[in-house]
């Protein structure tokens, strides 16, 4: 079965309503099923209805998937980790991210409900054909098969045991995130972890001790 409402240690229910708690849960499964006949679709489209080119297609689709990799990481640091300094500011974070936290290896809150990524999908969307008109499908389809990407990833890395040291390197790189305090606001990129590089977020900040001072020591 796609969805269960049984309740386990790692898979608390959340709502009393069964239709809610539902659409709290997504297999990772749901992600390919939606979004793999969208990113076909929308190649599909580039080509065929909005009359671009196929190397121009693929360019286009080949520059989107990086994109979401940038996307994936200020999602997380500047939306996901935002606590607003108002009274339900805590409650809120705990709905958008802080569930995740909670129970880092609940198999089915650890990709995102398609209620909001197709959200998100269509503010995209129109982003893009803002900014590059009819090359905006093809460009959509790289960014989604990023997020694809992105979601299966993130699941693997809370539920597998990786095989090859370049994924146990990432897998390390998001769990010290998750269980190790000292990365809490830290290690935000999940699948291309230079972005911490570039942002300043790969290490923790060390904070030394305080210098004795000639006067302190007498």
């Amino acid at each position: 079965m796609l969805f269960e409402l049984k309740e386990t240690e790692q898979t608390p229910r959340l709502f009393q309503n069964n239709l809610l708690e539902i659409l709290s849960r997504t297999p990772p499964a749901v992600v390919v099923i939606i979004y793999l006949p969208i990113v076909i679709w929308l190649l599909w489209y580039s080509i065929i209805k909005a009359d671009v080119g196929v190397w121009q297609t693929a360019l286009m689709f080949v520059a989107g998937a990086p994109v979401w990799t940038f996307t994936e990481y200020w999602l997380h640091r500047t939306i996901m980790h935002w606590v607003p300094n108002i009274s339900w500011g805590a409650r809120m974070h705990f709905w958008v991210h802080g569930i995740h936290h909670d129970w880092p290896h609940d198999p089915y809150r650890l990709v995102m409900p398609p209620a909001i990524s197709l959200t998100l999908f269509f503010i995209f969307l129109g982003i893009f054909s803002l900014l590059f008109g009819k090359f905006c499908w093809a460009f959509q389809a790289g960014f989604t098969l990023g997020y694809i990407i992105y979601d299966l990833s993130h699941y693997f890395f809370h539920h597998a045991k990786p095989r090859y040291n370049w994924l146990k390197s990432l897998q390390r790189h998001h769990l010290q995130h998750h269980f190790n305090p000292k990365y809490d606001d830290i290690h935000y990129a999940i699948t291309v972890p230079i972005w911490d590089r570039f942002f300043g977020t790969l290490e923790p900040v060390e904070t030394s001790a305080p210098k004795k001072t000639e006067q302190n020591t007498k």
